[in-house]
């Protein structure tokens, strides 16, 4: 799912994501919701939380495979 997420291009940046990811580890949940209609119970989390917080999933300039066209910073204020 990351990979489909990061070839779509959603994830701008990974630390938000990391960040909010730490808040229920210490609780230690019997069941997370993550995403909309998705659900990880406790036998699964400590794995789902390790890649969150191992991998690389931010946008990298691809954009459903594609190599995007950088636009100069002056023209990103218009």
């Amino acid at each position: 799912m990351v990979n489909l997420y990061r070839g779509a291009g959603i994830f701008a940046s990974e630390e938000p994501v990391r960040q909010t990811t730490k808040r229920p580890i210490n609780p230690s949940p019997k069941m997370v919701f993550p995403m909309h209609g998705s659900g990880i119970d406790s036998s699964a989390f400590p794995k789902y939380t390790n890649a969150i917080m191992n991998s690389n999933f931010a946008y990298t300039g691809m954009l459903l495979g594609q190599k995007l066209e950088v636009v100069s910073q002056k023209y990103r204020k218009l």
